[in-house]
């Protein structure tokens, strides 16, 4: 309350800092704050959308996508050995680059941030 700006009410900031210090908000910050594995991304970015036609298939990515949940599958049978299920498909990383994370990312990149 003593940093407020000149520009904003005090009752807002009040409401404001109330909804920062919610348990809501905290529980939502804990959740987000989870990193996804490869496979997760992997499969959340190549969704398509129900009903529209597509030029090619996706024959290749839906059959590598139900490998991964095969190999995760057979781990919680297991239980006891962890193998990265989107690395044993997708094959080994080039050298000097990191799968989706876009382009020009490398893991001395990623070391600062």
């Amino acid at each position: 309350m003593q940093h407020i700006p000149e520009d904003v009410l005090v009752s807002q900031s009040k409401e404001l800092l109330t909804y920062w210090n919610s348990e809501k908000l905290q529980e939502n910050d804990k959740e987000a704050s989870d990193p996804l594995s490869a496979k997760e991304v992997f499969v959340a970015t190549r969704k398509r959308k129900a009903g529209r036609l597509y030029m090619s298939s996706d024959e290749d990515t839906t059959n590598k996508i139900a490998e991964m949940e095969e190999i995760e599958a057979q781990q919680n049978e297991n239980g006891n050995e962890f193998i990265e299920a989107f690395a044993s498909v997708m094959g080994p990383e080039h050298p000097g680059r990191l799968r989706l994370y876009g382009r020009g990312v490398t893991r001395t990149s990623l070391r600062g941030k």
